[in-house]
């Protein structure tokens, strides 16, 4: 089985050779659904990557796509077959936790060779400590159920085991100055959560670079969090991104392009790996000061109130 052969990106395969075949008909979804005798919804979630196609509703599709080689016919068919399976095996009761587009991400990210992460103001989750990741949650737009939080969180610390695989993958991390310096939860929680970076840095292939902020306007502050996954093969790229209300992944090529850019762009306006590091710790050293002067400050008052 080759390194992209995964149900992430068989499933893209055939949604988007689906939606190429109704295209060059000129059908529309409505045409499809109705021809189908399926829901409108049913067609747009298959053309979407949200539910798998059946090998024998896709076989009477096909047929009516007049989709006739047959090499791409048993493509597409063994394609159907493949994303019905599960590479990142996640626990049913987690499922309905997670948006569509994580557990697609995570199927990604499972046989990804290159990881591109940026981030304005929060490190990314595979990179969270625990304290950091709940105090994370308390600041989340609306109010997640707490299994929903627990969930998640179990699932990021879970996706920190890929830094540590073999073949490596290589997690490239952009964050503006502003990470560094602004609290989440405490002191001590901040403290701890740069030594962990600083841990990882050591230990595994990843590659932090912060952009300062003498380096001027963040270009990705116009598109917020977004993740950019490579497999072995170049045309293989998902762009995963996320906004305070939701979460999308995009196949467009020409969007993965420009985000693609942008992340080169301000990559090369960041600090280097030295400097970076150096960053992280010096953060690190602030923080676990002001942690033990709030300690100190909390006993001197508890011994004033005895």
């Amino acid at each position: 089985m080759s390194q992209v052969d995964l149900p992430a990106v068989a499933r893209r395969r055939v949604r988007l050779a689906l939606r190429s075949a109704r295209e060059s008909k000129q059908l529309t979804q409505t045409d499809i659904a109705k021809a189908m005798d399926w829901s409108l919804s049913k067609v747009m979630r298959i053309e979407k990557g949200e539910v798998n196609v059946s090998p024998s509703d896709l076989k009477l599709l096909l047929q009516h796509l007049d989709v006739r080689d047959p090499a791409q016919v048993t493509q597409l068919l063994d394609d159907a077959k493949l994303s019905r399976q599960e590479r990142w095996s996640l626990d049913p009761a987690d499922r309905e936790h997670m948006t569509p587009a994580m557990v697609e991400m995570f199927q990604f990210e499972a046989r990804a060779a290159t990881v591109r992460y940026f981030s304005g103001q929060l490190f990314p989750g595979p990179l969270q400590t625990r304290p950091y990741a709940e105090a994370v949650f308390t600041h989340f737009p609306g109010t997640l159920p707490p299994a929903t939080v627990e969930a998640r969180i179990a699932a990021r610390l879970r996706r920190a085991r890929q830094l540590y695989r073999d073949p490596p993958l290589v997690f490239r991390v952009l964050l503006d100055e502003s990470a560094l310096l602004r609290p989440v939860g405490s002191s001590a929680i901040m403290a701890e959560q740069l030594d962990h970076l600083v841990k990882l840095l050591d230990e595994t292939h990843l590659d932090i670079r912060i952009v300062p902020f003498k380096a001027g306007p963040l270009v990705g502050a116009y598109y917020g969090p977004f993740l950019i996954h490579d497999l072995a093969e170049d045309t293989s790229a998902l762009l995963y991104r996320e906004t305070a209300t939701g979460d999308e992944l995009v196949h467009s090529v020409a969007e993965i392009s420009q985000h693609r850019e942008s992340f080169e762009a301000m990559w090369s306006s960041a600090s280097d790996y030295d400097e970076s590091r150096a960053m992280i710790t010096g953060q690190a050293e602030v923080f676990r000061g002001k942690a033990l002067a709030e300690v100190e400050l909390a006993g001197a008052g508890a011994g004033e109130k005895v």
